[in-house]
């Protein structure tokens, strides 16, 4: 869910509270270094879609100019105003139990570097993480990407998923960086 998010960029302002949900009687293994309110800081989503996207029109032939000119217009689409740098933020309580701003309330643990966040809905997802002192780097697949959209009911989700498959592999990476408030 948080990949899809990352992506489409949807947000909502929600409730910090201490304990948002009841976690499951034994938690797993939590890492004490994720526990704290994270907020979206930037992601290097938009620079692959954009380098991915110009290496597909050179492939294509397109001229330099019709690539600069291609390249602005995503850029001026993802300027500060679009939805890419709405804020999100998530919690993750010391007891395991996991919130977010857009109203997402479930369960966290880790096993090794991935961070799996089971949702109140069942849906669990996993990914990889590093944590450095208050920075917070999550590490997604675009096949969790790709995954979300084909399951998805959204009339614009085969026209994503569509755009996406020209430009990204479902095997690479993009990465989200969060601060901790």
């Amino acid at each position: 869910m948080l990949a899809l998010f990352f992506l489409l960029a949807l947000s909502a302002c929600g409730d910090d509270g201490d304990n948002p949900v009841t976690p499951e009687e034994n938690p797993v293994i939590l890492d004490e270094n994720l526990v704290g309110t994270w907020e979206f800081d930037s992601s290097d989503v938009i620079d692959i879609l954009i380098s991915n996207f110009v290496n597909l029109m050179r492939d294509l032939g397109s001229s330099q100019s019709e690539i600069d000119t291609a390249v602005s217009e995503m850029r001026a689409a993802f300027s500060e105003d679009s939805m890419f740098v709405r804020v999100f933020t998530f919690r993750l309580n010391a007891n395991g139990a996991y919130v977010d701003n857009s109203g997402d309330i479930g369960t966290w643990r880790t096993e090794g570097n991935v961070l799996i966040t089971t949702y109140e809905d069942g849906d669990e997802e996993r990914v990889k993480y590093f944590v450095d002192g208050d920075e917070l780097t999550l590490i997604y697949s675009f096949k969790a990407v790709f995954d979300e959209l084909s399951e998805s009911d959204d009339p614009l989700a085969d026209e994503a998923l569509l755009g996406l498959s020209l430009v990204v592999d479902e095997d690479d990476n993009f990465r989200a960086f969060f601060k901790r408030t």
